[in-house]
């Protein structure tokens, strides 16, 4: 529906070139195709005959090869999202057409990449369906044998996209919490990733007033959001993971005058005189703001508390007597684990416990929001490099960029793992993934031996052979040339 309909406003309004369609859309024709003149008809009629030939097996095992259709369309799946997200930003009449169309009975008011996230369930659920069907099979049933061969080639077609599923889900995820706070915020990103979500409460620093909130905690952001009334959440403070910090410090718990100003929880009231108790809190913002002009958030997160300072009201001072807001906090936070305890029917420093673990996945979030940052910031500086030296590459060796230097590919910036291994590009000295440096070229500072480059080199050394009409700038010329 939404490709028929696209290209049919694309004709009339001419918004891009139909390549740019092809790209969006990628092969789903074809995959409709298959299903719409093979293997739907097929299985319509075994289910109309299936009291004289009651198997599906062999079907399955002949269509099986066919799946890897879908492959192609997972691969594209991420620069499909990304062009449509760019043309929607570049052309207002496309996003308002898209949107037109959404709104139609046979969409049933889902998003575009609602509809285009179907195909990639697909093979997935036929190999669901076939082990349950198989599981439901007489052991000296006919169609067994088939059944299981259909099986094996569903599950290796599905496994061509495994990867790609994992990364496919977590954008599922983000389109369902784009939902959930009514549109609010454009949460869709193809690097955003939902890290943690739950029900936390917050405690006024001035009035000691509990206010239950719901946070959404993302690779890259924070939303402190309040319950929805209305099936919808309602964003109180937006927070970046950029400068976000978790301080250790040490407070007294048994001393009143000795408690610090960021108190993120207490133990139980078994705690032992002058136990000193570490105190962790999460900072917003870089470096420690005054005491004057922070609001402190206590919270609870999943039974876990974490502490953090909103900058969103900060334009006039707050006013408060310190001694009056430790023993507020004091009173508090004893209160909430006494609360939290009961509803968990454990004690209340096993509540207190579970503060480590959302720290640690706070830390590893802000820690990993930091690497990439630093390798951004190296993919920056090679490609300002590479610029710069772009009438060189091929022709002297280059600096190559130090393995840990990148945690991901610097072409397509898919994270490296153990089986995506890191490569040197022995134009330009990018490190890349062995997908976007698949090809060889003669490198001149090499005496025009074979070397391994990535797809970008690759793309401007053959744009130079076609320049010179196909004459090699890399062909070694004797001394008095």
């Amino acid at each position: 529906v939404f490709q028929f309909q696209v290209i049919v406003e694309n004709q009339a309004h001419n918004f891009f070139s139909s390549d740019v369609i092809t790209q969006m859309f990628s092969n789903i024709k074809s995959i409709y195709q298959f299903h719409h003149n093979f293997m739907c008809p097929q299985l319509e009629e075994r289910m109309k005959n299936w009291h004289s030939e009651p198997r599906i097996g062999d079907l399955m095992k002949r269509n099986a090869p066919f799946l890897k259709l879908y492959s192609e369309y997972v691969k594209n799946f991420d620069n499909a999202m990304n062009l449509m997200n760019e043309s929607a930003e570049k052309c207002p009449k496309f996003a308002a057409i898209v949107k037109e169309i959404q709104q139609r009975p046979d969409c049933a008011n889902l998003t575009l990449q609602h509809h285009m996230l179907e195909p990639i369930q697909r093979v997935p659920r036929y190999e669901l369906l076939l082990k349950d069907y198989l599981k439901h099979l007489p052991a000296d049933s006919p169609d067994r044998k088939d059944t299981e061969e259909a099986l094996q080639k569903v599950t290796e077609a599905a496994s061509h996209s495994n990867e790609a599923m994992n990364k496919i889900e977590k954008f599922r995820k983000l389109l369902e919490i784009h939902q959930r706070l009514g549109q609010t915020v454009d949460l869709i990103s193809p690097t955003r990733e939902l890290v943690r979500e739950g029900r936390v409460v917050k405690i006024s620093a001035r009035s000691g007033e509990k206010q239950e909130r719901y946070i959404f905690l993302f690779n890259d952001l924070m939303l402190v959001c309040s319950e929805p009334l209305l099936g919808t959440y309602k964003i109180r403070a937006s927070m970046t993971i950029d400068g976000m910090q978790i301080i250790k410090m040490e407070c007294q718990v048994n001393k009143t005058e000795h408690f610090q100003h960021y108190l993120p929880f207490a133990f139980n009231q078994g705690v032992k005189p002058a136990e000193v108790v570490h105190d962790i809190r999460v900072v917003y913002g870089e470096g420690a703001m005054p005491q004057s002009t922070a609001h402190h958030w206590v919270s609870c997160f999943r039974n876990e508390n974490i502490d953090l300072k909103d900058r969103s009201h900060t334009s006039r001072p707050i006013e408060f007597d310190e001694v009056q807001l430790n023993q507020r906090l004091q009173e508090n936070l004893c209160s909430m684990t006494k609360e939290l305890a009961k509803q968990m029917a454990c004690d209340q420093k096993s509540v207190v416990n579970h503060l480590h673990s959302m720290v640690k996945i706070i830390k590893l979030t802000i820690d990993d929001f930091n690497n990439r940052k630093q390798s951004m910031r190296t993919i920056e500086k090679a490609q300002k490099m590479y610029i710069e030296e772009d009438d060189d590459v091929g022709k002297r060796a280059p600096r190559w960029i130090k393995d840990d230097a990148a945690s991901m590919c610097m072409l397509c910036s898919n994270q490296f793992t153990t089986f995506r291994r890191r490569h040197h590009c022995r134009a330009c000295g990018y490190v890349v993934c062995g997908k976007c440096s698949s090809r060889k070229l003669p490198l001149l500072y090499d005496d025009n031996k074979l070397n391994r480059v990535c797809d970008k080199c690759f793309e401007m050394l053959d744009a130079v052979v076609t320049r010179n009409n196909g004459e090699s700038p890399y062909e070694k010329r004797n001394i008095l040339e």
